[in-house]
């Protein structure tokens, strides 16, 4: 994913932006020497004029990075650094980060950090392409815990940096909020969706992608002006910050032999850095219950048996009705109830 880095963020009390040489007092005095504030969330406690100024030397040293995310909270009545926000942990290849926080303890209880938090959320979803944001606290740490449940975040089972580590949180409560939007392809977008597949298939694999020109792909050829033109041509996106990170589409196809030929026949794509987070679930959903009420009885795919997805097929109801050495052909019979397709 491309990060932007640090960028300033207003709200009607704060002003969220990055940290600055002028900031070593308003650290030393309000924060950063204090250890009820420091060890709330799990930080080392700075005494001295000194040790202040080398960790505000490492932050705006920090800023040259482009996925570095800290902010200074500046309370805009007093012109005054209160504490910080950052993402403490950013892991690019899932598209994910996790966010810690902390406000001086002479300003606790007027709701800074909950303005500060929303307004990051805000700000994360609307201008990059992070498409989820975690957090944790000690459950012998009840402030912070009050601060994420008012937040959009909502309690979840680990975060990726226990997920990584092969650990189960012990004393430690998680949220998350994870952010996509599911939508129907736009008339004008037919060659956006001929870029991301050409960039989906190819250029994750690290291997050197061959000239447009020659590729002669269902994928792609799927995306061309005469789209839609079939009965019942349908596609689907998901978009993170604007931008298209996935895509189911469904065409009827006279060419796989082993299904009626006015079965729907399902392709999907998804970035790497946007699997685990079960967008690529949100989006065939989205297109069943869509074939559904459009009155199919049944829908049908092949999928690679190396591929990630064989196994989410599996559990969103698809069967193998047949297998060649390479590929599952699996087909999705409707339930009488549309229970099973509404849980995402």
């Amino acid at each position: 994913m491309q990060h932007c880095g640090t960028q300033t963020i207003e709200t009607p009390r704060l002003l969220l932006r990055k940290f600055a040489p002028e900031d070593a007092s308003d650290m030393l005095q309000n924060w950063a020497a204090d250890p009820q504030v420091q060890h709330e969330y799990g930080e080392p406690v700075y005494q001295t004029p000194e040790a202040v100024q080398g960790l505000l030397q490492s932050y705006i040293a920090g800023y040259a990075q482009p996925d570095f995310y800290r902010w200074a909270i500046i309370l805009r009545e007093t012109n005054q650094n209160i504490g910080q926000i950052a993402f403490c942990k950013v892991w690019s290849d899932r598209a994910a980060a996790e966010i810690e926080y902390c406000i001086g303890a002479a300003f606790w209880g007027h709701g800074y950090a909950d303005e500060a938090l929303d307004a990051v959320i805000a700000w994360t979803f609307a201008q990059t392409g992070f498409v989820r944001l975690e957090a944790y606290h000690r459950a012998a740490n009840p402030k912070s815990g009050r601060v994420l449940q008012k937040s959009r975040m909502q309690r979840t089972e680990t975060v990726e940096r226990f997920r990584r580590a092969g650990k189960t949180p012990a004393g430690e409560v998680c949220y998350a909020v994870t952010n996509y939007q599911i939508r129907p392809i736009k008339p004008d977008e037919y060659d956006l969706l001929q870029d991301f597949l050409y960039e989906a298939i190819f250029i994750p694999e690290g291997a050197e992608a061959p000239p447009r020109d020659i590729i002669n792909l269902p994928e792609l050829q799927v995306y061309t002006r005469e789209f839609g033109t079939q009965k019942d041509d349908a596609c689907f996106v998901a978009a993170v910050g604007g931008r298209v990170v996935g895509a189911v589409w469904v065409r009827i196809m006279h060419d796989y032999g082993y299904i009626d030929d006015d079965t729907p026949s399902f392709a999907v794509s998804l970035y790497p850095a946007y699997r685990g987070h079960h967008i690529g679930t949100a989006l065939m959903q989205t297109m069943l219950k869509h074939l559904k009420q459009t009155g199919y009885r049944q829908a049908s795919l092949s999928v690679q048996k190396e591929n990630y997805a064989a196994e989410m097929y599996r559990k969103l109801g698809f069967q193998t009705i047949g297998e060649t050495d390479e590929e599952y052909r699996m087909v999705y019979r409707f339930p009488a109830s549309e229970s099973s397709l509404t849980e995402i």
